[in-house]
C-alpha cells in the first residue's frame, strides 16, 4: 500500500518484550549503587508510559492500514495529493525522535526551540479539506478536473477514514513527545542558544 511504507512499521511481538525489558531494568537501577547519583526512577517511568503509547498509537495506525490492504482509487488519489504534507508531517516527528533519543543517551539538556507538529498537521489536514472542496464543489467531476497532481477522482467518505486516522495517531503521538519533551527538561535542564551567539 502506497501509505504503509510512509510512516507506519508493521509492529511485532519484539517490541512489546523490548519494553517489558526496559521496565525490568528500570526497576533493577533504583538499587544500582554505581550510578553519578539517586536514579530518576518515577521520571523515566514517566517516559516509559509515554513511549508505550506511542507503540500503541503506530499498532493502532497498522491495524487500520491491514484491515483492507486493497487500495481504492479515491483513497489512492488523496494519498498522492497529501504525499508532499504527510513526508514532512514524517520528517518532523522523525527529527524529534531521533533529538529526545540523543539527548537521553547522551544525558544532554535538549534545545529551547524544539519545533513541533502543529504546523505540518495542520498543513495536511488543510490539504485534505482542499481536495474535498474541489471535487465536493464540481457537480459533474468525472475525472477531468486537474489538481496538479493528476486527475481528480471523486472519494467516498471512506476514502477518507485513512488519512483521518492518520491525522488522529499523529496528534497522539505529537502529545506523547511533548510529554516526553518535558521530562527530558526535567532531567538534563534546556540550553538556551542565545548564550551561544556572538555579541
Amino acid at each position: 500500500m502506497v501509505f504503509a511504507h510512509r510512516f507506519v512499521a508493521p509492529l511485532s511481538s519484539t517490541n512489546h518484550t523490548l519494553v517489558v525489558r526496559l521496565q525490568s531494568l528500570r526497576t533493577a537501577a533504583i538499587s544500582e549503587f554505581d550510578l553519578r547519583g539517586p536514579f530518576q526512577s518515577t521520571i523515566y517511568g514517566r517516559i516509559m508510559d509515554s513511549t508505550t503509547k506511542v507503540l500503541d498509537a503506530f499498532h493502532s495506525m497498522n491495524l487500520v492500514i491491514q484491515k483492507d490492504p486493497n487500495v481504492t482509487p479515491g483513497e489512492t488519489a488523496l494519498l498522492k495529493y497529501t504525499s508532499d504534507e504527510r513526508a514532512a508531517l514524517c520528517a518532523r516527528i522523525s527529527h524529534l525522535f531521533q533529538v529526545l533519543a540523543s539527548s537521553l543517551k547522551l544525558e544532554y539538556p535538549l534545545n529551547n526551540a524544539l519545533p513541533d507538529t502543529s504546523n505540518p498537521r495542520d498543513r495536511l489536514l488543510a490539504k485534505i479539506f482542499q481536495y474535498r472542496k474541489s471535487v465536493g464543489g464540481s457537480k459533474s467531476n468525472n475525472g477531468d478536473e486537474d489538481d496538479g497532481v493528476g486527475k481528480m477522482v471523486v472519494a467516498t467518505d471512506e476514502d477518507y477514514e485513512l488519512l483521518y486516522a492518520y491525522t488522529l495517531v499523529t496528534g497522539q503521538i505529537a502529545a506523547e513527545i511533548k510529554k516526553i519533551e518535558r521530562e527530558i527538561e526535567v532531567l538534563f535542564g534546556v540550553v538556551d542558544e542565545d548564550l551561544f551567539e556572538l555579541e
